[in-house]
């Protein structure tokens, strides 16, 4: 008896040419939320000061 063997591709192919995957939206998402922080933090920093002088 023969038995099949599965082979799946080492790398996902895209829906269609030019898609973004998975790693894309990953990184999308975390530069957005630097940019969220890093503008909170501005902001807190810039009222920090102005309630010292």
């Amino acid at each position: 008896m023969k038995h099949n063997s599965y082979r799946y591709p080492a790398v996902r192919q895209p829906m269609y040419p030019g898609a973004a995957d998975e790693r894309y939206f990953a990184a999308k998402a975390l530069e957005i939320l630097a940019a969220i922080l890093s503008g909170t933090g501005a902001i807190t920093a810039m009222l920090f000061l102005v309630t010292m002088a």
